[in-house]
């Protein structure tokens, strides 16, 4: 009972820690408004014309993988191919997407 006692409260400040982590990341982001808005538009008109380049099935990938943020066990069962194949396709999207941008 007592080692369970224990468990329970690092697990609770674990906890804590964490939510205050998320907190702090929150109070860093900078404000909608503020800073370079023609950097955030031209930033985003190039995520998307990359996004555009992607095949239906490099889309499909990059939904789940990184729109979704599943873990390879549950993004792999998703697609319903195995959690290796998961990572590979996850390795080689990036590369992809990396080349698409060098492009431009």
């Amino acid at each position: 009972m007592a080692r369970n006692k224990v468990l329970q409260e690092f697990q609770r400040r674990t906890r804590r820690h964490h939510d205050h982590r998320f907190l702090s990341d929150w109070d860093e982001m900078q404000p909608v408004g503020e800073g370079d808005v023609s950097a955030d538009v031209a930033e985003r008109d190039r995520a998307h014309l990359t996004y555009q380049s992607l095949s239906s099935t490099e889309k499909r990938l990059f939904e789940v993988a990184f729109m979704q943020g599943l873990a390879p066990s549950h993004g792999a069962a998703r697609l319903e191919i195995s959690p290796s194949s998961f990572t590979t396709k996850v390795f080689r999207l990036r590369r992809r997407i990396a080349a698409l941008q060098d492009a431009d």
